[in-house]
């Protein structure tokens, strides 16, 4: 064995790492911020994915401050379609350091670049609804809670598999969601900082804008254009080409890319990708455009139902207090070994079916005042 083969095969001095009544297994992922590592619990053989920060991070009270806001901002949602945080906390490792985690529900299935690989899209257009409608619904539970994602992508809408469903939609990866009011731990971001996934991203996050939770219908919708359509409608890999592409005009429509996408599911896209902020629904009407009318997948999940807070409607004035924060949810090693590589991030280093019920919450897009 030569030497570049003995270096491939050293351990990770954490696999075997107790931590509590659980011992760390394998490694399933690495990030800018940290690894996560399987989990099992030595008794019970239950497992969960576990999240430590990088050493090289430790000593900085900046980065530990910000991820263990990982924690906090996923645990204040509270919503069964946004991964689930289940303790954090610092450990000694082997070495006598002292080091940070945060453990998690472990996740088994895949996320949606990885479920459109095969053909590059969605094959089943209600299923893609479906998938965004969660999304959404999850989505907006965060922002009630003045939790803006800022990175909604494939990669972070993951299709774990319960009891007999293979589509129970979580969200993932609060890496660099901003919180605001009381979540706010005074942490900031000078206007003018990118945060996001150039093609995902929104106009005012590629214009260094702070912004609230139209943001996220924004990037929610281009996902499911790209779910059906098998492109983005602004494909970009840097924020200047994204713009660009912005300024050249809208994008192809997607029923020229695709003729039985239901003309309710291209008008709900074109209402949430409206260049103006005010122009746009909330994230809540954009779930109610998806479910309802010739938009609605032809069998929805009872529980898919629109019935969020009224508070949810309305968005704040966006302000400068922006804590950035990052989830990461665990899958099998073998698909991630397989899987091709995410678009880059723009972040700070630390940083039986039943018919849908009708809506009495959200008001309708004509409804909405219209921007002049």
């Amino acid at each position: 064995m030569g030497h570049d083969d003995k270096k491939k095969k050293k351990k990770d001095p954490l696999i075997g790492q107790p931590i509590g009544n659980f011992i760390l297994t394998e490694m399933i992922g690495c990030g800018g911020m940290g690894t996560v590592y399987l989990a099992q619990h030595t008794w019970l053989g239950r497992k969960k994915a576990v999240k430590v920060l990088h050493e090289e991070h430790s000593q900085s009270p900046a980065a530990v401050r910000r991820f263990s806001q990982e924690a906090m901002a996923a645990s204040a949602c509270q919503h069964e379609h946004i991964v689930t945080v289940e303790d954090c906390g610092e450990f000694i490792d082997e070495e006598g350091k002292l080091r940070h985690y945060i453990d998690m529900e472990f996740l088994e299935g895949m996320d949606v670049g990885k479920a459109c690989l095969a053909t590059g899209r969605f094959e089943d257009v209600d299923r893609a609804v479906k998938v965004i409608g969660y999304a959404a619904d999850a989505l907006a539970a965060a922002h009630e809670r003045g939790i803006v994602h800022r990175d909604i992508k494939p990669e972070n809408v993951f299709l774990s598999r319960r009891g007999t469903r293979s589509d129970y939609v979580k969200i993932l990866d609060f890496g660099i969601a901003r919180l605001t009011g009381e979540l706010a731990t005074g942490t900031r971001t000078r206007t003018g900082a990118i945060f996001g996934t150039p093609g995902y991203m929104s106009p005012e996050q590629a214009n260094g804008l702070h912004p609230d939770g139209r943001s996220d219908v924004w990037s929610l919708a281009v996902l499911l254009y790209r779910m059906l359509a098998g492109r983005l409608p602004y494909p970009a890999d840097t924020v200047p080409d994204f713009l660009v592409k912005l300024d050249e005009g809208p994008p192809p429509e997607l029923r020229d890319l695709r003729r039985e996408v239901p003309e309710g599911v291209v008008r709900a896209i074109r209402e949430a990708m409206r260049r103006s902020v005010d122009d746009r629904p909330t994230m809540l009407q954009f779930k109610e455009l998806l479910l309802s009318g010739d938009a609605a997948p032809r069998a929805i999940l009872p529980e898919l139902s629109i019935s969020a807070p009224s508070s949810a409607l309305r968005h704040t004035e966006p302000t400068n207090a922006d804590a950035p924060t990052m989830i990461f949810a665990a899958m099998p090693s073998e698909q991630l070994a397989s899987a091709p590589a995410p678009p880059a991030s723009t972040r700070d280093p630390f940083a039986p079916s039943e018919p849908m019920p009708s809506s009495r919450t959200a008001p309708t897009i004509e409804q909405r005042p219209r921007r002049k």
